[in-house]
């Protein structure tokens, strides 16, 4: 039977939700609930560097995050050991919250707890980790399928020379490649590590996935500019829809319905290719018309953001009618979707855009900016204003925050594939 081993390395340490992660966890889920009918068996798995191979990760009963075991955990963050923060972290997970947000006021505070604990919990986890053992091995016909940023964050290459010398397939999923024709708009270290192992992927991978056809193009573009020749088959695969974290047992805080309620909502991380500089500069107009709109951006901080940071939480609207959430959970989020104006996706460059689904797809209407991955996926159902000015936006805002009936009727026919449908193409594709 063939056995597909699903990467998610850099899902169980990061647990993030951000839309690749919400990707990455319904391939696995589908996969394996799939895996039946297709003959298959599907092993989420991570990488634990070339001596301590590919290693079984579980899925938490309680909050349904795939994870690592705490010395597996601590052992992988200790292959980047200059990265003190992830060491840090891994170590003591009961505060890897306060570790993330206020590292750069603690660390010093804490120097002399490092200094003593992280050498020696290093130790043990790299006993640990070998005394456990259970490396996997693939076999031939199997596939080792990488659906996130795990072939980019870590050094896969000695596994993939593993992976093909058994005769066995290596499959990625390449969400975009914005890093390469925008480094500007990344972080520099992600930028700088994508471009370092993208020619890695392209000359290992058996097939390479793609979220849209705007991403394939722009990869062919890449071999073209850069005289580099690939093998791989390349496969559209539109991703599903799910907001699959929610949990009926926990409630919506009252100042997050308050402030999403009737709003116009914003998902995404703050970093500057999600242009919330222009949507914030189209407000500042709009609030000079129609000063009770209501704005809510929904994300976390990424990078190269600070100066967008301070004029939000600066913003004599801030508090008012301008909001930003960073640690929403899924239940706000579907509330957020449900009960907002119309959702706003002002990105200069998406290689697909999952939270223009999401919106869609729960009857939210959804204003986009003018950009062709964004007819790819929602055609009509969007209406569309251009980057080149603010007032295209506000004009919709304002003259039509009522969304009209056309409007009303190209939302209500929109359709999207749910995972199973998304996820049975893509092992059509990894077993024929």
């Amino acid at each position: 039977m063939t056995a597909i081993y699903i990467d998610c390395t850099d899902l169980c340490y990061a647990n993030s939700n951000t839309g690749i992660q919400r990707v990455e966890r319904n391939i696995i889920r589908s996969a394996i609930e799939l895996s039946e009918s297709f003959g298959v068996t599907v092993i989420p798995v991570a990488y634990l560097g070339k001596y301590a191979g590919l290693r079984r990760v579980h899925k938490d009963k309680d909050d349904g995050l795939w994870k690592l075991g705490y010395f597996e955990k601590v052992y992988l963050s200790c292959l980047e050991p200059k990265r003190l923060r992830l060491v840090s972290k891994a170590v003591f997970p009961a505060i890897a919250v306060l570790l993330e947000r206020y590292w750069d006021k603690i660390r010093y505070l804490l120097l002399p707890v490092l200094v003593l604990i992280l050498p020696l919990m290093c130790f043990l986890s790299v006993l640990v980790v070998f005394c456990r053992g259970n490396s996997l091995k693939l076999e031939k016909g199997d596939v080792y399928f990488i659906p996130g940023p795990s072939w980019w964050v870590y050094d896969l290459k000695q596994q993939f020379v593993a992976v093909k010398s058994v005769g066995a397939k290596v499959m990625v999923l390449l969400h975009d490649i914005i890093a390469i024709d925008h480094p500007d708009y990344c972080d520099n270290k992600l930028s700088a590590a994508f471009s370092h192992h993208i020619e890695t992927v392209l000359a290992y991978s058996d097939t390479l996935f793609f979220d849209s056809e705007y991403t394939k193009t722009k990869l062919k573009a890449y071999f073209l500019r850069s005289h580099i020749g690939c093998s791989s088959e390349l496969v559209v695969n539109y991703p599903g829809f799910s907001i699959d974290l929610v949990n009926s047992d926990r409630s919506v805080r009252s100042f997050v319905s308050s402030a999403t309620n009737d709003a116009y909502i914003a998902v995404s991380t703050l970093e500057p290719r999600k242009n919330h500089q222009y949507l914030l500069d189209a407000f500042d107009l709009i609030w000079h018309k129609a000063p009770n709109v209501k704005l809510c951006i929904i994300g976390k901080y990424g990078w190269k953001s600070e100066k967008m940071v301070e004029r939000i939480v600066s913003h004599p609207y801030y508090g008012k009618q301008l909001f930003w959430f960073e640690d929403l959970d899924d239940n706000e989020l579907l509330y957020a979707y449900r009960n907002a104006k119309a959702c706003i996706y002002p990105s200069i460059v998406e290689g697909f855009g999952l939270p223009l689904i999401e919106a869609l797809s729960l009857g939210c209407p959804v204003f986009a900016s003018d950009i062709p991955v964004f007819h790819e996926v929602a055609g009509d159902c969007c209406q569309y204003f251009s980057l080149d000015e603010q007032e295209s936006l506000v004009n919709l805002i304002v003259k039509d925050q009522d969304v009209d009936a056309d409007a009303v009727s190209e939302l209500n026919s929109f359709s999207w594939p749910d995972w199973k449908q998304s996820t049975s193409h893509l092992l059509k594709h990894m077993i024929k």
